[in-house]
């Protein structure tokens, strides 16, 4: 590169100064082509003349993939070096969220590339050219994006950190990009140039560079550049955005017209413009597509167009800022989100306040006069407060939709609750709720107040700043700018709420860098020096202010009284004194008796870093938060410690009970200090202990044993405190048993139901520190629940609240949601007791520092997901394979990210308790099968009915069973005229037990109306008996071997079986049931000639521990001619096993035969499969088919001359021969056999 020749001095010195700056941003330009294929044209996602745009996943940027790689044209001359130095130079200048990010860039040979973040909704040019797309941008999204799009201009124009300022010059839809949240970003800034500070504009320069339709009028004609040349291009894409269409449009080229902005201004001034509106606009389609014909709110689209009207002015100096662009377009934002919102009428607002009587003023400030009053709403009163709009005080418009937005937006118990607002008639009113107390600033020196009433109101406006600042998951920040006691309100219980958001300020969460105003707001006294001297705003700013806030509800007077009487403001008189080290003067002498010293420390210590003259040096309002809650806690205990004097023992009986902390007595470490086991001699007894001694050296182990001991006094439960060892220590233990595991997994969750509710208590707590080294274990293997130094006590009434905390979790153990919410709930602990449940299936801990997979619970979801379980479980852990299905699935349901999708700890509880059932032997039936008791029959009563099981009665038999019909007088009135008796073979033998209990089981456990029903069972002596509802068309394979029977099975109804059938296992697959024994014999058929499936004695689970979905057994279940032959020949069940059996049904419906049918063991055939599949390939199937159907019979039996549809048996037939493929990876699903049978069935009745 000829650096003479560059005739921009600030982009010729930034590329020079690549390799010194921006080495971690150059990427390799063969890691690019790879990433693009070669910069293949399936990769393009914006071709323009001056570069191409291609989505890729570059391995650089594994966490932000895909990315967009921007390739700038071939094109000789310096231009093209240009204008890729200017774009590096503003990316990596501007840092805003809507301006998209430099990832990296690439300069070798002839390429200039550079690398930004993924524009996953593409571009909103595109969408003017598409009308589906166009449907998507509803008109609440495009006022949105046009928000986005304005803040990112007025930053560039004003507001960059350097205080420099940026003129972009070609702002146009295509240059507008969309990611995955819809949020707009400037994407393109290689023509733009840089205003110094205190620069209006340039000076008519040699070249003009825009886009045509999109360019300033008066800069392409004069050369004279201002930030308003951008304000009318983005008046030309807020046309657009309302026409849904591009300036450029042919439609807006004919005759004389210039594109879009000429037009619409005409139209505008004709009044015409709503004929130019996109249409789609008043048809907005909902998520899943269905039409809500409705369009903009008649006030948003009419300020929309007003300022966008007055962007296109023609001159630049009649332009607004894009500031002013931006308060209307949220305006306009404002009356379309909430056009619904209650409105009052003036009418209404006079006569709740008696026409703004004198009698009902209770304040004012610099927004006006405040009025409480009366509304009538439905059928009562409500007593509220209206702040009426003085503009005459300092606020105007502006501060009055500012303060709407965020009331409306920002909802939160410790902010001040919006009723309805008024505007009309040159009137603007805001009514909120009635606060009974008044403001803060009237209690400050009154006795009255006590200090934990003082502690609890600041610690509900520090929620309230919390909240505002970010804390609990919204994507913008509040600066309240206008924080003291006159704007902290009081309810009659004391709840504090944060009022007067005119003032306030909306920030994007991701903006980094300060605020520049033109004018410094608040009040004097408690307005931030820094802000005050410099015009940078921050979030520090309102810490400082609440700094004082602090001050004066310790000391017991204002900001202003000390002004009067010192001489000074609050925080000059504060900080003085802390100097003089005479801080403990400050306080208010009515309430010093009041206040415990370790309270008073905390919070003096916290108030007064808020005062920080280095904003960088001020707490968090998460920080000061904690610190509160901690001030409390401290003032609380010392209460509660009198309470407790019964319980002390004295230090010399602890070391002697522990050995002098012998390093042989302990059992486990914690954050605050370490764990004994020790014999303590009590009245001559000795009591064996368990002694936690606290840590003091960083000053947090004395509040965490005040706790610890508070939460200990207030709790009964047998799963609470005490053991000799932590479960942590036991994990990979091969001795410790399923059963084992199971019951201290159990006994842990009953303690933390017991925690998350009583009915006794009106109070609840939140652990906050579950882990594996928390639960304890008795000499009985009991669990015992200890730690309780992080606990989080409440009032059951806000249960649902998400609770600051300061520490949140042991590495391994911590719920995500807590960076999202920026706080816990009982769903916290829910999810760390889903990682111990992991540890204690899995036999390792959550987190191990020297393993390749240092976290368990990734790994564990990882492995559940893909259904590989076995894969870490621990080795020597025998389980029943449906205790595991059970445990590990509640297990996982406790992980889930979303805390509303995670389980109760009853519900927990319960699932336990299924899985230790599950898993305990049968020994007992009788006690197994006790919770049946209602299902039991007498066996004297179907002695009775069966004649004493005589073979007249019998309809079916087997090795293992026989089967009566017969009428029991249990039934008589349940319209079960008759029922089937399932007689297994009688004697002591263990597998027919056994196969009799698993039957009971699944048939209480599934509801499904085709599978068999169960009605009752008998267990006498070695008779067990199972009751089923009667079957009157007898079992399918009736119908197939007898040839001489009265009934003839249709097409159709052979179709219904079979969908029945399908349906039945579709069912059981999904409850991970495998039947394993699918036959005609097992199939019947109801006096509607419904099927079911039946015969469950061979059925087994399939756990979620098994690769690929899959049961490797040694002994197969089945019959000749329908077990799966890869499981007969590998051992390896899975659900296509059963998928193959029931092809095999499909083709003895078809061919009217058995599969054992003599017929078919001809020659080298093996049963009806082997035939059928030959003949298949051979092309000679129909051959096969039942000669009855090609001529059916009708219900009367008169032969009908018709037979199957051909396309209903080509559907049935290709069904039915993937079923039976050889490999069970080549067979579809029940649910695609159930699809396909239905259209197969569709083609028969049609």
């Amino acid at each position: 590169m000829d650096r003479q020749k560059l005739d921009n001095p600030i982009s010729t010195k930034f590329l020079f100064s690549f390799g010194k700056n921006l080495e971690h941003l150059k990427i390799h330009l063969t890691d690019i082509k790879f990433a693009t294929n070669n910069f293949s044209e399936t990769c393009i996602i914006r071709y323009d003349e001056l570069y191409t745009c291609y989505r890729a996943e570059l391995e650089n940027f594994y966490k932000q993939n895909p990315v967009v790689v921007k390739r700038f044209s071939y094109r000789h001359g310096l231009k093209r070096e240009k204008e890729f130095a200017t774009e590096i130079e503003v990316l990596t200048r501007a840092k805003h969220p809507n301006i998209v990010t430099l990832l990296g860039f690439c300069v070798e040979s002839s390429e200039m590339i550079i690398v930004i973040d993924n524009l996953s909704n593409g571009f909103l040019g595109d969408y003017f050219l598409n009308y589906y797309k166009l449907r998507l941008l509803t008109w609440e999204k495009r006022l949105k994006i046009c928000i986005d799009v304005g803040h990112a201009l007025n930053y560039v124009h004003s507001g960059m950190e350097d205080q420099k300022m940026i003129i972009n010059r070609d702002i146009c839809c295509r240059n507008i990009g969309l990611d995955e949240n819809w949020t707009a970003k400037i994407v393109n800034f290689y023509v733009s140039v840089f205003l110094h500070p205190n620069q209006v504009g340039l000076d008519p320069c040699s070249e003009v560079r825009g886009r045509p339709y999109y360019i300033d009028p008066e800069y392409k004609k004069t050369s004279k550049l201002q930030r308003e040349s951008d304000v009318y291009s983005f008046g030309v894409v807020l046309f657009e955005i309302l026409c849904g269409n591009l300036a450029c449009h042919p439609v807006y080229r004919r005759g004389d017209d210039d594109g879009l902005a000429s037009i619409a201004r005409r139209r505008l001034s004709t009044g015409t413009l709503q004929d130019m509106i996109d249409p789609t606009l008043y048809t907005e389609t909902s998520e899943n597509n269905v039409i809500l014909k409705k369009g903009p709110n008649k006030d948003s689209l009419h300020i929309f167009i007003n300022i966008a009207n007055h962007c296109l002015a023609k001159t630049q100096i009649q332009r607004p800022t894009m500031n002013v662009v931006i308060e209307q377009l949220k305006k306009a934002l404002f009356f379309q989100k909430y056009k619904d919102n209650r409105k009052f009428s003036l009418i209404d607002i006079k006569r709740a306040t008696q026409n703004f009587h004198d009698d009902n003023f209770v304040g004012g400030g610099g927004f006006g006069k405040v009025y409480k009053g009366n509304l009538q709403d439905s059928d009562r009163e409500n007593t509220i407060v209206a702040k009426r709009l003085d503009t005459r005080l300092g606020q105007g418009e502006q501060q009055f939709w500012n303060e709407l937005q965020i009331l409306l937006e920002y909802k939160h118990e410790n902010i001040i609750g919006l009723v309805g607002y008024c505007d009309e008639d040159e009137e603007k009113i805001i009514v909120y709720q009635y606060a009974p107390r008044g403001s803060l600033d009237m209690y400050l020196n009154n006795a009255s107040l006590t200090w934990v009433e003082r502690l609890n109101i600041c610690i509900d406006v520090a929620s309230a700043l919390d909240f505002l600042h970010g804390g609990v998951g919204k994507q913008a920040k509040v600066i309240h700018r206008d924080i003291k006691t006159a704007n902290i309100l009081l309810n009659n219980d004391g709840k504090a709420k944060l009022a007067d958001f005119g003032l306030s300020l909306i920030s994007p969460i991701t903006q980094k860098t300060y605020y520049v105003l033109d004018n410094v707001c608040g009040t004097l006294g408690y307005l931030d020096p820094h802000y005050k001297t410099t015009r940078f705003l921050t979030i520090e700013s309102d810490i400082y202010s609440f700094g004082v806030v602090l001050f004066e509800i310790l000391c017991g007077r204002s900001t202003y009284s000390t002004h009067k009487h010192q001489g000074k403001f609050l925080s000059g008189f504060i900080k003085s004194k802390f100097k003089e080290g005479k801080q403990d003067e400050l306080v208010f002498e009515q309430i010093r008796e009041q206040i415990d010293p370790k309270s008073l420390t905390i919070f003096q210590r916290i108030a007064y870093q808020c005062l920080h003259h280095e904003r960088e040096k001020r707490p968090t309002t998460k920080k000061v938060l904690v610190e509160l809650k901690k001030a409390l806690e401290f003032q609380n205990m010392a209460s509660t410690m009198t309470k407790l004097n019964h319980l002390h023992i004295t230090l010399e009986d602890i070391i002697t009970a522990t050995n002098s902390f012998h390093n042989d007595n302990i059992i486990g470490h914690h954050g605050f200090g370490t764990t004994y086991t020790g014999q303590l001699s009590r009245s001559g007894t000795l009591l064996k202990i368990a002694a936690r001694r606290f840590d003091y050296k960083h000053g947090e182990g004395d509040l965490k044993f005040l706790k610890e001991v508070s939460m200990l006094s207030d709790l009964k439960h047998t799963n609470l405190y005490e053991g000799n060892g932590s479960l942590g220590q036991y994990l990979n233990i091969s001795n410790l048993t399923w059963t084992q595991r199971l019951r201290i997994c159990l006994g842990v969750a009953r303690a933390l139901s017991y925690l998350h509710y009583d009915e006794v208590r009106d109070y609840t707590i939140i652990h906050g520190n579950v882990n594996s080294d928390a639960i304890l274990l008795d000499e009985n293997w009991e669990a015992k629940l200890s730690s309780f130094e992080f606990s989080i006590k409440h009032l059951v009434c806000y249960k649902d609240h998400v609770w600051l905390c300061e520490h949140t979790s042991t590495m391994g153990y911590m719920d995500p949601a807590i960076e999202k919410t920026g706080g816990v709930t009982h769903e916290s602990d829910v999810y760390s007791f889903g990682v111990v449940l992991f540890e204690t299936l899995c036999g390792r801990k959550a987190y191990v520092e020297s393993e390749a997979d240092r976290f368990l619970t990734p790994l564990a979801k990882y492995h559940y997901e893909n259904k590989t379980m076995h894969d870490i479980i621990q080795p020597d852990l025998v389980i029943d394979p449906q205790s595991l299905i059970k445990y590990s699935a509640v297990a996982y349901s406790c992980l889930n990210e979303d805390r509303a999708c995670r389980p109760g700890m009853n519900h927990i509880v319960g699932e336990l308790e299924k899985a230790l059932e599950l898993h305990l032997p049968n020994e007992n039936m009788g006690i197994n099968l006790e919770y049946l008791k209602n299902l039991k029959i007498r066996l004297t009563d179907i002695i009775f009915a069966t004649d004493n099981f005589s073979k007249k009665y019998i309809i079916s038999s087997s090795p293992c069973y026989t089967c009566y019909t017969a009428k029991l007088k249990n039934f008589e009135s349940q319209n079960h005229s008759s029922v089937v008796i399932k007689r297994f073979v009688s004697g002591q033998d263990f597998e027919h037990g056994e196969h009799f209990v698993k039957e009971i089981e699944l048939l209480t456990r599934v509801k499904h109306p085709n599978i068999v029903t169960l009605l009752g069972f008998c267990i006498d002596a070695s008779e067990r008996i199972l009751v089923l509802e009667n079957f009157d068309n007898f079992f399918l394979d009736y119908h197939l071997i007898d040839t001489k029977k009265p009934f003839v099975l249709t097409w159709g109804q052979r179709l219904k079986i079979c969908i029945d059938i399908a349906h039945a296992l579709n069912y059981l697959h999904s409850q991970m049931i495998i039947h394993r024994d699918i036959c005609s014999l097992n199939i019947e058929l109801d006096q509607n000639w419904g099927a079911k499936i039946s015969n469950f004695d061979n059925f087994i689970y399939l756990p979620p521990n098994q690769e690929d979905e899959a049961l490797y057994l040694n002994k197969i279940a089945g019959r000749v001619y329908y077990v799966d032959p890869e499981y007969d020949k590998t051992g390896k069940l899975k659900r296509e096993s059963d998928v193959f059996s029931f092809g095999v049904v499909l083709f003895e419906i078809l061919c009217g035969r058995v599969a054992n049918d003599s017929i078919y063991e001809t020659g080298s055939a093996k049963g009806l499969v082997v035939a059928a599949r030959r003949s298949f390939c051979a092309g000679t199937l129909e051959e096969m088919i039942d000669p009855i159907l090609k001529r059916e019979n009708g219900e009367n039996n008169f032969v009908q001359d018709r037979g199957p549809n051909m396309d209903s048996l080509r559907t049935f037939i290709e069904i039915a021969y993937k079923c039976v493929a050889e490999t069970q990876d080549q067979r579809p699903t029940m649910k695609v056999v159930v699809k396909e049978l239905k259209k197969a069935l569709f083609f028969q009745v049609s």
